[in-house]
């Protein structure tokens, strides 16, 4: 049986035929997204577990948690995807993949969202949908919407706050036994109305930023230690 919770300031609701606990208890609001502030990362991680807590108290029979943060809610048919992927596996912990358009230069691309949560993506660029990775691969963590069993929850009574910080990913777990797996078929987008820090520039910033960063580029390479010898 797995039980879906959310943690958000007003409730919200899951179309989706699986128990649902929208957690709004505790609310305080945060105006950052200071991933170093460890009053935030504590007060996350707080109200993560007194939402599993609540879920686990009405729902006694739950086996495993879908931890879903309420942007992902509308994504229903991504969120399918997951439950039906996760259902085939055993001893694992799967996450749905987050991605996002970088409209920064004249050329967008995409990259992924929470690479806190998933490191082996940092840095890197996809130029279309086409190339997006596909398949469930395996990964150091996941988060942001992602299942787990309940055992690895009662392991540590609870989420803990890992090094690097966060708040209710699978890292604040003990996975250990279980295989963590990012699901690539289960797409989520994040966009600038969700998260104002993602680049979404209008043309004219595009241009401007491109030839800025090739100027950059061009000196770089004039300055470098085999130029020079030219």
């Amino acid at each position: 049986m797995i039980t879906a919770v959310c943690i958000s300031k007003e409730r919200q609701s899951l179309q989706l035929n699986i128990p649902f606990v929208s957690y709004t208890e505790n609310y305080q609001s945060i105006t950052h997204r200071d991933n170093r502030d460890m009053s935030r990362i504590r007060y996350l991680t707080d109200r993560y577990n007194a939402a599993v807590r609540s879920a686990l108290e009405i729902y006694s029979e739950t086996e495993d948690i879908l931890l879903i943060d309420h942007y992902y809610l509308r994504f229903i048919d991504q969120i399918r995807t997951l439950v039906d992927d996760y259902r085939q596996l055993s001893k694992a912990v799967l996450g749905a993949s987050i991605w996002y358009w970088a409209r920064k230069r004249i050329r967008p691309w995409i990259a992924y969202y929470d690479t806190l949560s998933v490191p082996e993506f940092q840095g890197k660029r996809w130029w279309n949908a086409r190339s997006l990775p596909r398949g469930i691969i395996s990964v150091s963590g996941v988060g942001g919407c992602w299942i787990f069993p309940r055992v690895t929850w009662e392991r540590t009574d609870g989420f803990v706050i890992p090094s690097p910080l966060q708040a209710g990913g699978s890292r604040g777990l003990d996975t250990s036994h279980h295989r963590v797996l990012l699901d690539c078929n289960s797409r989520f987008w994040r966009t600038h109305d969700t998260n104002p820090d993602i680049p979404d520039y209008s043309m004219r910033e595009r241009i401007a930023t491109t030839f800025g960063h090739a100027r950059r580029k061009l000196f770089r390479t004039l300055r470098s230690p085999l130029a020079c010898a030219m």
